[in-house]
């Protein structure tokens, strides 16, 4: 699955124009802290996925997995920079645009996010093109059984 989702990230930074994508799951580790989120993070830059443990109440990533519902936002605040500048060991402001991947039973089980260094107001296509991903790495997630015959167009 790694070397799909890389690809998957790859793509939907370059189609997105993002700094950095992310794809947030719960982290079901026997160590892990209640709610907590395994965040693998896809940075334009370099190409590189690494994946970190966060504690997840809170998060905009939370939140989207939550509602099950997308949410962008043009500009971080100063206390939500902090956080993601932290976790993206970047700095300065940022845009951010979450959506939920998509379960098979409904709900979400995760969330893709694309982060923007500057202000950025996303546009519904921006929107689009993530979700179309998010339903991508979500069949990425199911058992090799479970994909028979499912189409994601």
């Amino acid at each position: 699955m790694m070397d799909k989702t890389t690809e998957l990230l790859s793509v939907a930074a370059t189609k997105l124009q993002a700094n950095y994508v992310t794809v947030s799951i719960p982290d079901l580790s026997p160590e892990a802290l209640p709610m907590s989120l395994r965040i693998g993070i896809f940075a334009t830059q370099s190409g590189d996925l690494r994946w970190v443990s966060i504690p997840g109440a809170g998060t905009f990533c939370a939140r989207v997995m939550r509602e099950s519902s997308p949410l962008t936002v043009s500009c971080l605040s100063e206390s939500e920079q902090q956080e993601a500048c932290t976790l993206l060991q970047d700095t300065g402001p940022f845009a951010y645009l979450g959506v939920p991947i998509p379960a098979v039973t409904g709900g979400s089980i995760g969330t893709l996010a694309a982060q923007y260094k500057g202000e950025r107001v996303w546009s519904q296509a921006n929107a689009d093109d993530a979700e179309h991903t998010a339903r991508q790495i979500g069949f990425e997630m199911l058992p090799l059984a479970m994909r028979d015959g499912r189409n994601l167009v």
